[in-house]
């Protein structure tokens, strides 16, 4: 059975056999891992998807630690920034990402303290397996896509500053020249699917993520972070744009955010860039100077990142002015509003809202050295007309975002209704009469729970929107 489209089995009743068995067997492993997936994306049905909440909470039952954050963290943590809802206070995802990475600041000091041993007890051949587990999880993939997640969340909690973006900058430069390691462990989940099927595609939102979508979004923030502090980047690559082999593993919708960034690069000028060490005397940060004494000046005509694929293919191009940065808002609030009357999947739709609000931080970021800052010691711009498009590009793209915070808020609305709940039980009227366990009470406790979770990230997501704009831009919430 294709769990991703089966019209034959209503999600409502999958959600309730999921719970009942979890119950029943006292959370086996597997399965509660497979819930985790399962209460994320199952189902072509908006009524019955996306409770984020719910497998968040089955997620922490498992109790991960050590080596497991990297090897299964994947399994919530994979485009979390679409279900956070930092922007109104619950710091859920974010905390969720910093402790999944306690284990990698952990491996640096439990390391040397293994070799010393084995140095002690005369175990030489084990100093070699030591070293080759530090590097792999040093250099771990699943460590700098949430590292990258939780960037993606900062900034809708926190107002810019140039301070914390020159830092930003620092550790993604150094991210973007590493060569990574997959540890992830998608095999985990065992798959009893029809031969063709694989349970973890029908699972998972998206593309699967791996090196080549974590290069593009890093090369996609540090371009904006040096334009908004005004320095010069020591990446080795060309940032100047992307090409189309790079986008393989990234979902439509991503695509046309990517094309948005490159909007913002080639519309918005260059302002004149600073040496690194000037910028962070004018800031008063603290420069990482890389352990080789002189990697620094290396990195500046070093190869391309080795995740990077030269295959000669086509530059993205785009069409680079104000009109078409404001038709990027435009289009997702049609998209929001076409997936919501369609009845897709609820993750589809607050991957596009969420984008939509990440597109709108990444204007203000680009946006750092043309338009003055309210405060103390503000003064006029020497560039009136570049301050007025963007503002005018602002202007417009709150309009937008606000709409689609009204259709996540009126969707909200209709998810914690009482007919819903209603729909769901009559859903499930067929398993009640195979097994007397999963009657109508059952299921609409699981109903309860799980359009509860659905009201909560949609309606939170939708304030959420607001309060970014307020705190980005001043528009009342």
């Amino acid at each position: 059975m294709n769990l991703s489209s089966s019209p034959n089995m209503p999600s409502s009743a999958a959600k309730s056999v999921t719970n009942f068995e979890s119950l029943r067997q006292g959370y086996i492993a597997s399965l509660v891992l497979f819930i985790v997936e399962l209460l994320d994306v199952l189902t072509a049905h908006t009524t019955f998807s996306g409770a984020n909440s719910a497998a968040l909470n089955h997620y922490r039952l498992m109790d991960i630690k050590q080596v497991q954050c990297d090897t299964v963290s994947h399994l919530i943590l994979s485009r979390g920034s679409t279900f956070s809802l930092a922007a109104t206070g619950d710091i859920g995802m974010m905390q969720e990402c910093i402790a999944a990475s306690d284990i990698y600041t952990q491996n640096s000091s439990d390391t040397v303290d293994m070799i010393v041993r084995a140095f002690q007890y005369e175990k030489y051949s084990q100093i070699t397996e030591f070293v080759e587990f530090e590097d792999r999880l040093d250099n771990s993939l699943q460590r700098d896509l949430t590292r990258l997640e939780y960037v993606r969340m900062k900034f809708t909690t926190e107002k810019l500053e140039p301070e914390a973006l020159i830092l930003e900058l620092q550790e993604l430069e150094f991210v973007l020249e590493k060569v990574h390691h997959d540890n992830r462990d998608f095999s985990i989940i065992p798959n009893y699917q029809p031969r063709g099927h694989q349970l973890a595609e029908q699972t998972t939102m998206g593309v699967v993520r791996g090196f080549q979508w974590l290069t593009v979004f890093l090369q996609l923030y540090i371009r904006a972070y040096a334009r908004a502090c005004k320095v010069e980047t020591t990446a080795g690559s060309d940032l100047s744009t992307f090409r189309m082999s790079w986008l393989s593993e990234m979902t439509e919708d991503e695509k046309a955010f990517l094309e948005f960034s490159q909007i913002l690069h080639e519309w918005i000028p260059c302002p004149p860039l600073q040496s690194r060490d000037a910028a962070l005397a004018a800031v008063g940060a603290v420069v990482i100077h890389p352990e080789n004494g002189d990697a620094g000046q290396e990195r500046k005509t070093s190869p391309p990142p080795p995740h990077v694929k030269q295959d000669g293919s086509e530059p993205l191009k785009v069409e680079a002015s104000a009109d078409s940065a404001i038709a990027f808002f435009s289009r997702a609030e049609e998209r929001v509003r076409s997936l919501v009357s369609e009845g897709t999947l609820l993750w589809e739709i607050l991957h596009v809202a969420t984008l939509a609000q990440e597109a709108f931080i990444l204007l203000q970021i680009v946006s750092l050295p043309w338009v003055p800052r309210s405060g103390k010691g503000k003064k006029p711009s020497d560039h009136p007309q570049i301050v007025q498009s963007l503002k005018s590009v602002n202007s417009q793209a709150a309009k937008h975002l606000q709409e689609i915070s009204t259709l996540l808020t009126q969707f909200a609305e209709a998810e914690g209704s009482e007919d819903k709940h209603q729909v769901w039980a009559d859903g499930c009227s067929a398993l009640g009469n195979v097994n007397p366990a999963l009657d109508r009470d059952f299921a609409l406790n699981v109903a309860k729970t799980s359009l509860e979770a659905r009201c909560s990230v949609s309606g939170g997501i939708g304030k959420g929107i607001l309060k970014i704009l307020a705190t980005h831009q001043g528009t009342p919430s």
